[in-house]
């Protein structure tokens, strides 16, 4: 595989979309997303949250070829930490971006989304789109991610079908849990989503068991796409003669007085 030209790669990939329905999903208005990235240093724009530039993609990736960068996220926090693989001592800077711009369309690869009663020989070739896109692979052997490379951009970037997709859904490799993640268009994120805040997470330690995260730092305000960093954890306001509970939804852990409103933090 490594040898292997891409074009080659995309033109055989190519050939299996002959005649398939391929699913999808829409992002809805007010939907959360999640992206993590790990710095050594402070990030101070938002240009550091997004995909990253083209010279700096220069291996294949899971979704993407050299030097075409995409934006990867999950509707939830915890797959994105699983998924960046974080280490002791690390620095992550994990975003919420909402959704602004309903009735997307979602290309969807995971078996989460697909009819039971798909015709055999459609279910096989989803089957294998599964199967290696949830291939563990090390950096090392990045190469091997041509063929959900050449998969991605066939459905995302080479226009197969008469609806513009903005990107793709599949199963998370690392999540235990069965998450998807949600690989977007740059540009869709420049022009659709809206980023909500950006908390700095220290890993205190990795375990089998999990991830243990302690909050230092957080940002709300991005006023000429500067991070203003506020120097404290989020923090949140209970009301006067109620008691809190934290409570795991889609979007995160998030805490409701005693009558289920959400605390919001501030």
């Amino acid at each position: 595989m490594k040898e292997v030209d891409y074009d080659y790669v995309k033109q055989k990939v190519g050939n299996l979309f002959g005649g398939i329905k391929c699913n999808g999903i829409s992002l809805n208005e007010g939907q959360p997303l999640f992206r993590g990235i790990v710095y050594n240093d402070k990030p101070t724009n938002i240009s550091y949250l997004g995909a990253p530039p083209k010279e700096f993609v220069t291996g294949f990736q899971r979704c993407n070829s050299p030097g075409n960068p995409l934006f990867y996220c999950s509707g939830n926090q915890a797959p994105v930490l699983y998924e960046i693989h974080p280490q002791k001592g690390d620095k992550v800077y994990m975003s919420k971006w909402s959704v602004e711009k309903a009735d997307q369309f979602l290309i969807t690869l995971s078996p989460n989304h697909l009819d039971d009663d798909l015709d055999p020989l459609i279910s096989s070739i989803y089957s294998f789109f599964d199967t290696k896109f949830s291939e563990p692979i090390h950096d090392t052997f990045s190469f091997r991610y041509k063929v959900t490379s050449a998969i991605a951009e066939l459905l995302v970037r080479d226009n197969l079908f008469d609806r513009q997709a903005i990107g793709i859904a599949h199963t998370s490799v690392a999540y235990p849990g069965g998450a998807d993640n949600i690989v977007l268009l740059p540009e869709y994120v420049n022009s659709s989503l809206s980023l909500d805040y950006v908390e700095e997470l220290e890993i205190v330690d990795v375990t089998k068991e999990g991830f243990q995260v302690m909050f230092t730092d957080i940002a709300t305000d991005f006023t000429d796409g500067i991070i203003h960093w506020e120097g404290r954890a989020k923090q949140h306001t209970i009301p006067a003669k109620s008691i809190a509970h934290f409570i795991m939804e889609s979007s995160g852990w998030v805490m409701k007085d005693n009558e289920g409103n959400t605390i919001v933090p501030n």
